[in-house]
This record gives structure tokens, sequence and C-alpha cells, in this order.
């Protein structure tokens, strides 16, 4: 039963995060690795492109070197609309 509940907390956290496109482009390196599937070298490609370019919306985190669709969809995921 405990290892049910260790589990489902651990399968619901992932679900709880969430950034605003504001956040998507000033957050740290640590809040963008939050996200699944992006580590250390796809945080550091996004806040390099959003340097130059900010997000005016989801859809242009496909324009960061490295990033396909199936991570894109996980950002957008993680994107909240406040």
């Amino acid at each position: 039963m405990m290892r049910k509940l260790i589990a489902l907390a651990v399968v619901s956290t992932g679900f709880l995060f969430g950034m605003t496109l504001s956040e998507l482009n000033s957050g740290s390196k640590a809040d963008l690795m939050k996200i699944s599937g992006v580590g250390e070298k796809k945080a550091e490609a996004i806040i390099a492109y959003r340097t130059q370019t900010p997000f005016k919306s989801v859809a242009e985190v496909q324009n960061v070197k490295g990033i396909g669709a199936s991570l894109s969809e996980n950002i957008a995921k993680s994107i909240t609309s406040s």
C-alpha cells in the first residue's frame, strides 16, 4: 500500500509543475529543467534562443536547436495560460 502511495505521489508531482509563457522567457536553467525531457543542455539552448528572440508563443520553442516535436509537446503541456 505504501509503495502505491509513493509511486502515485512521484507520478503526480510531474503533472503539477507548470509555468507561464512569461516564465519560459525568464525562468532559470533549474526552472526549465523541471520540464519533462529538458536537461541541462536543452535548458541552456532555450535560454540562448530567448536571449535573441523571446517566445511569443509556445509553438516557437520548436525553433530552438535540438528541440523536436515530442519535446515541444512536453513543453507545451507544462505551460499554463496564466
